[in-house]
Formats: C-alpha cells, structure tokens, sequence
C-alpha cells in the first residue's frame, strides 16, 4: 500500500503525462499502479517484441542468411543477403523496421504465414486484447493495452536472446554495401538504458497513431516489475513517467 500511495502522489494527481500505464510487481503478484490499462491503443514498434518471439519461437536459424525486403527504412540495404541475428540485433536494439519486415518476408511460408502465426501465438498468451497487422508497428492496427504487455514482456524472460539484445545499450551491425563492408554502431532508442539497474528487457515505439510507447522489464532489489507506458506526447515526458515510477520503487523499498 505505501508503494501505491507514494505512485499515486506523483502520478495520480498531474495532468502532464497524457497515456497509459501499468506497473505490475510480479514477485507481489500485485498491480502496484495502473491507469486506463485496459484502454486498447496502437503501440507502434512495441510490436518487434512479438516479432522476436514468433522467430524463436520456431527456432529458425539465427545464422542462416536470407534476403533483405520490405518498403520501410532501415539499415540494410534492399537485396543484401543478411543473417536472422543482425536482423534481430538491428530490429531490437535500433528498433530498425527493414529489419523487422525482412524476419516477417523470410518467414517460412511467407509474410501472411508469418501474421497468422504471430497472432495465434498472441491467442495463445491469452492477450485477449492484443492484435499485431505487420511485422514492425508502422500500422496503427497494431494493438493492445498496457495490462496485455506487462504480461507479455513478463513472459520474455524466458528468452535469453531477447533480453540480452533489447538491454543492450549499443552494439555493432556488419553491412554489405555492394563491396565495402561497414562496422556500423548503433545505440538503444530507450534514452533512459543506463540510467537505472537492472533493466532486463526494454522496447520503445513510436508513430504518430501510437505516441511515445515503451515496455520494460526490470529486476529492482530482487523483485521483478512489468512496465508498459503509452500514448505519452514526448519522449521527455515518457522519461518522466519512468523517473517517478523508478524513484517511488527506491523510495518503498
């Protein structure tokens, strides 16, 4: 109770944060704090976090090479022959959207092979409230609510691919530009990676449909905390959010 009063101190009563949150302490079993968390809303490229599952899901191999495809940016150049480990890196560190599309466009069976499996594979985490259109988050049917997702994310640290790649703060990517290969550095797109401890998973989104959206999930003095923020205005605001959830975390503990 004094971890949620201390929340409702510092969030319950401003008007400055706009989205939906959740907070749920899973060591507790107890949602410590939670604000239109059923509301279904677009969560942008949250969605590469079902994209990485699906792909481990069934085991592809992460060292084979496939085609890179798709008419959304990215880093790798079209046509490149690339393995699925630093599409991976590439998707979930620098939340990069080829990437994402060329998992989904090399998937056994295709693209729509791939968007059927990745919603039963939804149905089957029992995300009542969650639906995923394609491959990166750039449609805004691309759903769910922030209950679904502190679920969902709590469920992926049983991946350890996941959470290795989407905590890490920077990484390097090897790309083929016609004959030159490039050691290119790319960095988290969560600004807040290294300002706290213990952060095992991190996922942020962005379009305008969805606003500033971010998933994490965070190992605080031996409790395991699910996090989901969306629809927030800015990414300023969004480190708000995540200074005064972590701050009344410290201060309760």
């Amino acid at each position: 109770m004094r971890f949620l009063f201390a929340l409702v101190l510092l969030l319950g009563s401003s008007n400055n944060y706009a989205g939906n949150y959740a907070l749920y302490n899973f060591t507790t079993a107890e949602m410590s704090l939670s604000t239109a968390a059923s509301q279904v809303v677009s969560i942008a490229s949250v969605t590469k976090l079902f994209t990485a599952a699906l792909i481990l899901n069934d085991n592809l191999d992460l060292n084979e090479k496939v085609k890179v495809q798709g008419r959304v940016t990215g880093r790798f150049p079209i046509g490149s022959m690339v393995t699925r480990f630093e599409l991976m890196k590439a998707m979930l560190i620098a939340s990069d959207n080829r990437a994402a599309e060329t998992l989904a466009y090399s998937y056994p069976g295709g693209y729509e092979k791939f968007i059927s499996n990745v919603n039963t594979m939804v149905s089957a985490e029992n995300l009542k409230y969650t639906t995923i259109q394609d491959a990166s988050g750039l449609k805004s049917g691309n759903v769910s609510t922030a209950n679904d997702l502190v679920n969902f994310v709590y469920s992926l640290r049983n991946y350890p691919l996941i959470v290795a790649l989407s905590s890490s703060s920077t990484d390097h990517l090897e790309i083929q530009n016609k004959k030159k290969r490039i050691d290119l550095v790319i960095k988290n797109t969560n600004p807040d990676i290294n300002k706290y401890n213990g952060i095992l998973i991190s996922k942020t989104g962005f379009t305008n449909s969805a606003g500033r959206c971010l998933v994490m999930l965070i190992n605080f003095q031996n409790e395991i905390y699910g996090l989901a923020i969306l629809g927030e205005k800015t990414t300023a605001t969004r480190s708000k959010v995540v200074s005064s959830l972590m701050t009344s975390v410290e201060r309760v503990q």
